[in-house]
């Protein structure tokens, strides 16, 4: 059954198109993930096909019922002393519920834990409505999508896969496109390499050869003036041809740089970080009773909980070196925490991370490019970034810095698809000690160790993700 069709969309943002799509129908049977970056206008379209914005051209025809799981609601008298957590998954029994033809989900997976986001896969899988779902976290776009509708430089394109059948597709047109880049690029060269040819011999016929008398030179002159002319104008024509020569953008591709902290912060005891009988309350609320831990060194290590379960507590009482938590002799933290105070509004982005950078400005550079800051974009002021990009700022500064140990809480948090692939890739290559916060299981299941907040203790397990996932599981 059709629900939505747009015919003829565009939207602008002043006088620049956001986007424009000369036709999209979304069908009851339709599993649909919409990916893009900051700003590409993924929000803005679902609101158009909602009705809660309107085009500025063309129309959105609506044939069923729908139900619009939004990201950034204003808390009513309903949710008061809800969990962020709480509030969505509210929201998302709501929807499902009301039993309609149509599901519009923005970050629906916003504020869950990986349990939750479980559960969530699973309920969606047996809906029986269709869905058109923006999310970061590809897991989830895998488990759950069949097509994936990419927004970029203003257009739509529909790709007939999971998400990573769509990541697969991509990497094919970038082998394409650096395929028509290195023909044209050829082609430019070959043809300003005739044209400065012919120039060149153009200049040479004009000077007379040596020991040639008055009457011989007038004569050699006038058939060198018409040699010439033929000469000029097989230049001109090539230069036509260069003029006419349809330009080819080489791809941008971020580099590849190992992060390694610098050797006088190298850390050569066994744990980074021991707890024992750590304990911790708020008013009448146990939150640690007791707990042990300790994070090895060099590890990843990812600390998973339900919401609530404390682990940005946590975080803060190794921040704040409580008494039950010791620190190994010559250990340098950089903790990135939710609210990006390290970041000076006042400064360039490439100001804030070169200056407590424990490396070059060009190193540094490169780190910013691997999470997609090209060419001018260092020079932003940060007071002048969205939200993503002063995410992304503030990872790189922690990055560079002058440390041996990383403290990641929620660093995924605003981020797009594919800035979440960057941060993942810096996380793969870092060879530091790394601690990690997040529910996104992409970046879980890089960490070789686990630490699992649960009813005020802390257990572990050596291994990533999904070799915990597999452990869960019952036996036959």
């Amino acid at each position: 059954m059709l629900v939505f069709e747009l015919n003829n969309i565009k939207k602008y943002i002043g006088d620049r198109l956001l986007f424009g799509i000369d036709r999209l129908a979304l069908y009851t049977d339709d599993r649909i993930g919409l990916v893009g970056l900051n700003g590409s206008g993924k929000t803005t379209l679902l609101n158009i096909i909602a009705g809660r914005m309107e085009p500025d051209e063309g129309e959105v025809k609506a044939f069923g019922s729908w139900e619009y799981i939004t990201q950034l609601d204003e808390r009513d008298a309903e949710s008061a002393g809800l969990s962020g957590g709480e509030i969505t998954m509210a929201k998302i029994n709501k929807a499902l519920a009301d039993d309609s033809h149509f599901l519009l989900a923005d970050e629906p997976t916003s504020n869950l834990s990986y349990r939750h986001i479980e559960e969530l896969t699973r309920r969606l899988r047996r809906a029986k409505c269709g869905m058109l779902i923006i999310s970061h976290d590809r897991v989830f776009l895998n488990e759950l999508c069949d097509k994936i509708i990419e927004i970029e430089n203003g257009k739509i394109t529909e790709y007939n896969g999971n998400y990573d059948f769509y990541k697969q597709a991509k990497a094919l047109e970038t082998v394409r496109q650096w395929e028509d880049y290195e023909s044209y690029a050829a082609e430019k060269d070959r043809l300003t390499d005739s044209v400065r040819h012919l120039k060149d011999k153009a200049k040479k016929m004009k000077h007379a050869p040596k020991r040639m008398g008055n009457s011989e030179a007038r004569l050699w002159k006038g058939e060198v003036k018409q040699r010439a002319g033929y000469v000029a104008k097989a230049a001109k024509i090539i230069e036509g041809r260069l003029g006419l020569l349809e330009e080819v953008k080489k791809p941008v591709i971020a580099p590849t740089t190992r992060i390694t902290p610098p050797e006088n912060r190298r850390l050569y005891a066994r744990n980074a970080i021991e707890g024992s009988h750590v304990h911790k309350s708020f008013g009448g609320r146990v939150i640690l009773e007791d707990a042990e831990f300790f994070v090895a060194n060099p590890s990843k290590t990812a600390l998973l909980g339900e919401n609530g379960a404390g682990k940005t507590t946590l975080l803060r009482m190794i921040m704040e070196q409580d008494e039950s938590i010791r620190r190994a002799s010559g250990l340098k933290i950089a903790y990135f925490a939710q609210n990006l105070d390290i970041l000076d509004p006042s400064e360039t982005v490439l100001e804030n991370v070169a200056k407590t950078s424990a490396y070059s400005q060009a190193m540094c550079r490169g780190l910013l490019a691997r999470m997609l800051f090209f060419r001018e974009d260092v020079f932003k002021m940060v007071s002048v970034l969205s939200g993503g990009e002063r995410v992304k700022a503030a990872l790189c500064k922690i990055f560079a810095s002058d440390v041996n140990m990383l403290i990641l809480d929620e660093p995924n948090n605003y981020l797009d698809v594919n800035s979440m692939e960057a941060l993942e890739s810096l996380i793969r290559d870092y060879e530091g000690c790394l601690l990690l916060v997040t529910h996104d299981r992409s970046l879980i299941n890089l960490a070789d160790r686990l630490l699992i907040l649960e009813d005020g203790k802390i257990g572990a397990f050596q291994g990533n993700y999904a070799e915990y996932t597999d452990s869960r599981k019952p036996r036959e």
